[in-house]
């Protein structure tokens, strides 16, 4: 399955409008992790089996959960590694993307991971819905407001 288009399914899965006090959702797809930096932000999560990866992420992605904080970590075979993450990528001396409007730490940080050896790709799913998606530095899909329904 194409990576673009298995996170994709993913958040759709997730479809953040029905979950209560969604406070965001930072995604990282790898191949390896050798080369970002990041620190855990909470007690190492239980196993999460793959069918419940969906369910894990809408959890997290609460307000009220000691998870919402940092990005969650998925292999190329979108198994849910590693959650509620502190990523501190490299900060990039030419940028590859310019936002036309102000986006938070969030999507920044996702911008930045993105450029990362061995990051396959990225996600910033914001608490007004909006999905952006990075590789390599540049955004390959965004959808304001939340993916449109279908």
């Amino acid at each position: 399955m194409d990576t673009l288009a298995g996170l994709l399914r993913l958040i759709r899965c997730l479809d953040s409008r029905g979950i209560p006090a969604f406070s965001g959702l930072g995604l990282i797809v790898y191949e390896t992790l050798s080369h970002l930096p990041c620190l855990p932000l909470a007690a190492a999560a239980a196993d999460t089996q793959a069918n419940e990866v969906v369910g894990a992420l809408a959890e997290y992605s609460q307000r009220h959960s000691e998870r919402h904080d940092g990005f969650h970590l998925l292999n190329r075979h979108f198994q849910l590694t590693h959650s509620a993450h502190y990523i501190a990528p490299p900060v990039s001396k030419v940028m590859r993307w310019q936002p036309s409007r102000c986006v938070g730490a969030r999507t920044m940080t996702a911008v930045l991971a993105s450029s990362v050896e061995g990051i396959l790709l990225t996600a910033s799913v914001s608490s007004d819905h909006s999905v952006r998606l990075f590789q390599a530095g540049k955004p390959v899909f965004e959808a304001i407001g939340g993916l449109p329904d279908g």
